[in-house]
């Protein structure tokens, strides 16, 4: 069985996705609320939007199956520490080399484009990992690694 580390998400990255981390974004607050805006816009290629509520739990972090689609999906991680597996795609395939497991931590947006592989994320720990997706309705297509592989942390 193959092996991947795992990266903490990033801003500034090499991977293809639109990332805010939690302490960006423009926050409004009164005595009984709190507004946080996100600064990443989805254009999506229909107005037929829907959303979504994901809760995943912990379980061995080995992954072989994931998806994409052929439009933007939008991640709002609330709460828990989330593995969350990508890999780009090329003619329907994933492209050797470019899987990755990333370390989303809560209130992390994530904007995956369309192409970009991705599966559902895996709790780090015990807590559950709640998730608001907003996308189009389309559908999804599973593309497959070589072989099964273990995310580990970095000894």
């Amino acid at each position: 069985m193959k092996t991947v580390v795992i990266e903490d998400i990033r801003a500034d990255n090499d991977y293809g996705l639109i990332v805010q981390m939690p302490e960006e974004g423009s926050v409004y607050q009164e005595d009984y609320f709190y507004w946080k805006g996100s600064s990443i816009p989805a254009c999506f290629q229909t107005n037929r939007i829907t959303t979504g509520t994901m809760k995943t739990w912990h379980r061995d972090p080995v992954f072989q199956k994931l998806e994409y689609h052929d439009d933007y999906e939008k991640f709002v991680f609330l709460s828990g520490n989330a593995l969350f597996p990508v890999a780009d795609t090329r003619d329907g395939a994933v492209c050797a080399g470019s899987f990755r497991v990333l370390r989303v931590t809560p209130g992390t947006e994530v904007l995956v484009p369309p192409g970009k592989a991705h599966f559902m994320p895996v709790a780090e720990g015990d807590e559950p990992v709640c998730i608001t997706v907003v996308c189009p309705e389309m559908p999804f297509y599973h593309v497959y690694l070589d072989e099964e592989t273990r995310a580990v942390t970095k000894e």
